[in-house]
């Protein structure tokens, strides 16, 4: 089983991942496989859906969500991985959740309006692109401005579905649309390392938390919405 993690491990050092990223795993998988140890399990394949669902209701009862969900996120990746090199039979935890993640912003948006804001970014150019894969992730994880402005593109991980915060050494899961909206606008994005960061202006300077709460203020008056809104009303 210790083989099968650091095959893992190895494999995400060779796509470059940073060394928050590779810690953040390296904690949550290492911690995950001493448990199933303790379980009697040596071997990968013995592994079934409630040993995992048991792991992550211990979890649950000391840790808050979103630290739970990140254990989620690397647990699948792991998997995803086993059964991609096809060590394992199937992938166990395909359909595995996270917990949900109560959301506490007293003053927020309806659907439609965040919709109409989405929507309201029009155009085929590189910063429609790059603006709509930003309200994607606002409207559709947990993420926050601080830590969208500083995402680098080797933070993106979309095998498994999640991008590793390197100020909190977290990891935020994205859905479909997500995915979707960032890897539309990586094809247009012309850079040169992983390391830079996903998000720049114009003139190739990281975007800040300021111009990101100005521009969404901008999009909600071009959608037509009266209120004074700001980029934390927009997650769901």
């Amino acid at each position: 089983m210790k083989d099968c993690f650091k095959y893992f491990m190895d494999d995400l050092a060779d796509k470059g991942k940073s060394a928050n990223t590779l810690s953040a795993y390296e904690n949550d998988l290492s911690k995950f496989i001493s448990y199933l140890e303790s379980e009697g399990i040596s071997d990968i394949s013995e592994v079934n859906e409630t040993k995992v669902n048991s792991y992550l209701l211990g979890l649950e009862k000391e840790l808050k969500a979103r630290s739970v969900s990140r254990n989620v996120a690397s647990i699948k990746a792991f998997f995803r991985f086993l059964d991609h090199k096809r060590i394992i039979d199937s992938d166990i935890c395909y359909t595995l959740k996270g917990p949900k993640i109560n959301k506490t912003n007293k003053e927020t948006l309806s659907d439609e309006e965040r919709n109409l804001i989405y929507n309201v970014i029009d155009g085929d150019d590189l910063i429609a692109f790059r603006d709509r894969a930003i309200v994607s992730l606002l409207m559709n994880t947990s993420i926050k401005v601080s830590d969208l402005v500083l995402i680098r593109i080797s933070d993106i991980n979309m095998v498994a579905s999640c991008i590793t915060v390197d100020s909190s050494n977290k990891a935020v899961t994205m859905d479909d649309k997500v995915k979707r909206d960032i890897s539309a606008y990586l094809d247009m994005l012309d850079y040169d390392t992983d390391d830079c960061y996903l998000f720049s202006s114009v003139n190739g300077k990281p975007l800040t938390r300021q111009g990101v709460w100005k521009k969404i203020k901008s999009y909600g008056i071009k959608a037509g919405i009266v209120r004074n809104i700001n980029p934390k009303m927009l997650a769901r």
